[in-house]
């Protein structure tokens, strides 16, 4: 289907009969919009952005959109093609990668699938592939959308060489991809100012969603607690195991917070990086965290929803400068429990009121003492949970608000 084209006003007058049933046909036809979402990678590769594309369709689909995703072939069996997965049509093309998946360029380009799309939603400044497909996309007269997210990073990348020669790259393509955007979206207040100060463009805050089950599922901590045999207070990471991660920074803050708080453990959930796995078992093993220090791998949703619970608080301390909204904030507050972010990126500013901010290692190190042995520190912070209404992050009404901005655009 494509765009909703504004009817030509009938000469004399209308009753209110037909002017109702126009309204509806109207908005019928305005609701009702083939989607179209681009991002180098999709289901079945797994990872934070491409668990929110997969979101964000299926939840269209649910509303009876006509959902469609152009991505890569890269990452699964290097299969070209079209299939569809829960209702989303998934439409993967030929591609070639230069190194890294932000460097992967489409050597074929779906114009059947884009020249009827309603909207065409692209995903991340810094991907080649998200580039030349809204270039496509613009060519065609489309109504391109674009989620910006961690925009500048690189100028405060811990790589000196990536700080200054990653950095003009990134300005340069993002301020190319800016003249092509009809509406931009960011996740977070920061970035959203980052791109309005550095770039003029305004956009749409739109912060990551959480699955319904997070919310209603039961206490789940005696239950991780007997399946892993971890008594004593603890803190928890959840994500993926690299070193831009900063778990290697956690786990020594954790030693100095364990000389003045004993019963506490750490427990980290994730996989990734098989040879940081192997340098973090290590320098356990150094600090003589054995019994303390618990890596259990990837976990399962019931084994992951069960550690929140059982943890007094998370925590993350990255030395990614592009995180901007780790989904794991969301996921700890609709368990209500707080989570201990330093301030690398803009994730913390997401503005969510689980969030205690630190600068360093040193900072966190005092406010996990303080929140390990001070109950009424403790207590403050979790009754100030109880007010946000969480179901407002539910990936159900953040699928409305995108689909409503889209309503708006093509009325």
């Amino acid at each position: 289907m494509g765009k909703t084209k504004p009817r030509s006003k009938r000469m004399g007058t209308t009753t209110h009969m037909e002017q109702n049933t126009t309204k509806i046909r109207k908005t019928i036809q305005r609701t009702i919009m083939k989607i179209v979402h681009v991002y180098h990678h999709y289901w079945p590769v797994i990872g934070g952005l491409e668990n929110v594309v997969k979101a964000l369709a299926e939840g269209m689909v649910r509303l009876g959109h006509e959902v469609h995703v152009i991505t890569s072939d890269h990452g699964t069996t290097n299969k070209t093609g079209e299939e569809e997965i829960n209702g989303v049509h998934v439409h993967r093309i030929r591609s070639m990668r230069l190194g890294y998946p932000d460097l992967t360029y489409p050597l074929d380009y779906p114009t059947e699938v884009l020249k009827d799309a309603d909207i065409v939603q692209a995903y991340s400044q810094n991907s080649l592939f998200t580039h030349m497909l809204a270039k496509k996309s613009k060519r065609l007269d489309k109504t391109t959308f674009i989620y910006y997210l961690g925009v500048d990073y690189l100028r405060m990348h811990h790589n000196p060489i990536i700080r200054t020669i990653g950095y003009r790259y990134e300005k340069y393509v993002t301020e190319k991809l800016v003249k092509i955007t009809d509406i931009a979206l960011t996740t977070n207040k920061c970035e959203a100012e980052i791109l309005r100060v550095n770039y003029g463009i305004e956009s749409e805050v739109i912060p990551h969603g959480i699955n319904e089950h997070l919310i209603k599922m039961p206490r789940m901590d005696g239950k991780f607690r007997d399946k892993f045999g971890i008594e004593g207070e603890i803190i928890a990471y959840i994500g993926r195991v690299h070193p831009t991660k900063g778990i290697d920074t956690l786990i020594r803050a954790f030693r100095r917070t364990r000389n003045k708080v004993e019963d506490v453990n750490l427990v980290i959930a994730g996989s990734g990086d098989e040879r940081y796995v192997m340098k973090l078992r290590k320098l356990i093993k150094e600090l003589g965290l054995e019994r303390h220090v618990h890596m259990l791998g990837r976990a399962s949703e019931e084994d992951k929803v069960g550690l929140i619970d059982a943890a007094k608080f998370l925590a993350l301390m990255s030395r990614h400068a592009g995180e901007s909204y780790p989904v794991i904030i969301n996921e700890a507050l609709a368990r209500r429990k707080p989570i201990i972010i330093n301030k690398v990126g803009t994730a913390w500013c997401v503005g969510l009121p689980n969030i205690v901010v630190v600068n360093n290692e040193d900072e966190f190190v005092g406010r996990a003492v303080e929140l390990l042995t001070s109950q009424e520190s403790y207590s403050e912070l979790i009754n100030s949970l109880s007010d946000f209404r969480v179901e407002e992050l539910m990936w159900g009404n953040i699928v409305r608000r995108v689909i409503n901005i889209y309503e708006g655009v093509l009325v």
